[in-house]
């Protein structure tokens, strides 16, 4: 289902501060609706503001969590959709980005 900007930033706020584990994955849409994923983050949302969203790490040393995010910008032209729960995440956001053909997808780990 779409949502708004401003439901985009009570989830994501929510998320943030009830210190949910999340993963993120980098997708690329390859042709006809498909996706790729690149790469993947788990971690939990360390900042959040009207125009970007910070997931870092909670892997690996202290010293390479800080160096080990995906900041994913959340612009008027993306598009935003919910997910329903699966099995394997309670709630999933995703984040399409207008014009290009990069997918962020945000899930919350049981």
């Amino acid at each position: 289902m779409e949502i708004t900007e401003a439901e985009v930033l009570d989830l994501l706020n929510k998320w943030r501060s009830e210190e949910r584990n999340v993963t993120c994955g980098i997708l690329t849409i390859i042709r006809d609706g498909k996706t790729l994923e690149l790469g993947r983050v788990i971690g939990q949302i360390k900042t959040l503001s009207p125009g970007a969203v910070r997931v870092g790490s909670i892997y690996g040393p202290p010293g390479v969590q800080v160096f080990t995010y995906v900041e994913i910008p959340l612009t008027r032209v993306a598009r935003y959709r919910y997910l329903e729960p699966k099995p394997l995440a309670e709630s999933c956001l995703r984040v399409h980005l207008e014009g290009g053909s990069i997918v962020f997808s945000l899930s919350v780990l049981p």
